[in-house]
């Protein structure tokens, strides 16, 4: 009985030690950590034969003066510790507080192990999670497969206690299965984005009523929450994006979390509408579900979201308007509703005194923009934030820029691909701060900073550098052309002119008749003269600017 016994315990403590998988290779410690021994595995007992030993490569574990120690080498031995980029030096001589990584409390019992992006490959020892005075656990940026959970029942088999550990975080590793996580009863925090953690999230996880943030963003989970996520009701952070959940919004399994304030269940698959259960969230700071296949409209339940400070919901297939409860969230910085098929008019946004970061682009928004458009975050954005960013993008919008717009201090806009017909000239002075500066760089066509005027054209809509102006393009009827389909005369010609007059301060030249208006001919500009006359634009085979007060450098494309 005592040999066999003593096998038992050698199997239990092989698991353990290579993170819960069994190993033919690999030898693992006896339940004394500070005994030096050889390692006999692998008792097979056949039927009506005597009983069979196999002796697995033999290995000798060193014993040093302290548990510490003796589990810390263990670790190292099982993630390949002769490669990491930092590695420890144990030995009876040295202090394992000093070691990479450690982090000891005034009792020299270890508190925190940090090894991120430190080239760890293999298996986390389970042993690990018995370091008496352990709380948190960095391991992310590596190569680990395998996070040891799935090992702890052999240890707690032989009495071992364990940690009382709070934080875990093995982002950006390799791990498959997080079976085994149940057991780390203590757990507040669960860090496991991007790794390759498949299928649906286990059951066990709900058994950590402690949890407060939990993050598998990133992962290839495909099944949607169980209801027992109502468990965990102490629950303050939740991130699940870039996987590939499916079915509906599971909003109606959070109502037992009232504590929730960050929900992130964008970049999955997730249908139908979004509920009015959002309401029920009084807490929610931040809500991201873009890039699912959410249909329907802004639940007007939304307005109860007192605390919500971000909305992101782009790239789903919500339609209707723009709900004036939106103007009612007081605290909301930020808001995407972009690439869907929202209508109505613009909302004014008026009474939102953070908004900072909006884009409703790409949607059938039509109307004009109300005078008062941002107008508390216009007063408040000097105390507050140092840039605003708007895009209003490939809508329907039309009319003219607001001339309050000049109130923002730091604004960055974008109304390409829509019918403005105006911009107001007090936009365009010598402020370096508007459009990352790029107004108050340029020294004539301030204004195409904003948007490329009628007649003119860019891939962005803008002149978006000093060295890149708009393009000409006569078929272009508002500000903010994106492309152009057709001119009568070559591009080079057209933009050689363009090139030629934004050279020479052309807006300071003696005699400029129909210069830079592209609703004319450019061979009835003056000084132009073109082989078919004036009443076309075509071949251009003079320009005669004697005596014009041009002053610059001109430009080569003149002689290309």
């Amino acid at each position: 009985m005592k040999k066999s016994r003593q096998k038992s315990v050698q199997r239990r403590e092989e698991i353990a030690g290579s993170g819960g998988t069994p190993s033919s290779v690999a030898p693992l410690p006896l339940a004394s950590l500070f005994m030096t021994t050889i390692l006999i595995s692998h008792l097979q007992i056949i039927p009506f034969t005597a009983p069979i030993i196999t002796v697995v490569s033999a290995q000798e574990w060193p014993s040093f003066d302290s548990q510490e120690k003796d589990i810390l080498y263990r670790v190292q031995y099982f993630l390949d510790g002769s490669n990491w980029f930092d590695p420890w030096t144990i030995d009876k001589d040295t202090d394992h507080c000093t070691y990479p990584g450690i982090v000891c409390d005034q009792d020299d019992q270890i508190v925190e192990i940090v090894l991120s992006n430190n080239n760890l490959v293999g298996s986390i020892s389970s042993y690990i999670y018995t370091l008496p005075g352990l709380t948190t656990l960095n391991f992310s940026q590596n190569q680990i497969t395998n996070g040891g959970w799935d090992g702890i029942d052999a240890i707690l088999e032989e009495g071992a206690l364990l940690s009382n550990i709070e934080v875990i975080d093995l982002g950006n590793n390799v791990l498959t299965s997080i079976d085994g996580i149940g057991k780390v009863a203590t757990l507040k925090e669960l860090h496991l984005p991007q790794n390759i953690i498949e299928f649906t999230i286990p059951e066990e996880l709900y058994d950590l009523t402690s949890m407060e943030i939990l993050d598998l963003s990133n992962n290839r989970i495909s099944f949607t929450f169980s209801a027992q996520i109502e468990e965990l009701t102490k629950l303050r952070e939740l991130d699940v994006h870039g996987n590939a959940m499916t079915g509906t919004l599971p909003l109606d399994l959070f109502g037992n979390l009232v504590d929730l304030e960050n929900l992130v269940l964008g970049q999955n698959k997730f249908t139908g509408t979004l509920p009015a259960e959002i309401g029920s969230l009084s807490n929610l700071r931040e809500f991201d579900a873009q890039m699912n296949e959410i249909a329907g409209t802004i639940p007007t339940e939304i307005v109860f979201l007192s605390e919500l400070t971000s909305l992101v919901l782009n790239g789903n297939s919500m339609v209707g308007t723009l709900v004036s409860e939106l103007n009612a969230i007081a605290p909301l910085r930020k808001l995407h509703l972009q690439d869907q098929y929202l209508s109505g008019t613009v909302l004014a946004f008026e009474a939102l005194h953070h908004l900072h970061d909006l884009d409703i682009s790409a949607n059938d928004i039509s109307g004009s923009i109300p005078d008062n458009f941002m107008e508390a975050a216009r007063q408040s954005e000097v105390i507050t934030y140092p840039r605003i960013e708007i895009d209003l993008s490939s809508n329907e919008i039309t009319g003219t820029i607001p001339a309050e717009f000049d109130d923002f201090v730091v604004l960055f806009l974008d109304l390409t691909d829509n019918r403005i017909s105006g911009i107001p000239a007090v936009l365009c002075d010598d402020d370096d701060e508007f459009l990352d500066g790029l107004v108050g760089e340029l020294t004539t066509n301030k204004c195409d900073a904003i948007l490329c005027p009628p007649g003119t054209f860019s891939p962005v809509g803008r002149q978006d550098d000093v060295d890149s102006p708009c393009q000409p393009c006569p078929e272009a009827t508002y500000f903010g052309t994106l492309e152009c389909n057709s001119i009568s005369v070559a591009d080079s010609e057209i933009l050689a002119l363009r090139e030629l007059y934004t050279a020479t301060n052309g807006d300071l030249w003696d005699v400029k008749d129909n210069w830079m208006d592209y609703t004319k001919p450019i061979c009835s500009w003056y000084g132009v003269t073109c082989t078919g006359g004036n009443i076309d634009n075509s071949s251009i085979t003079e320009i005669n600017l004697p005596d014009n007060n041009l002053d610059g450098i001109m430009t080569p494309l003149l002689f290309e």
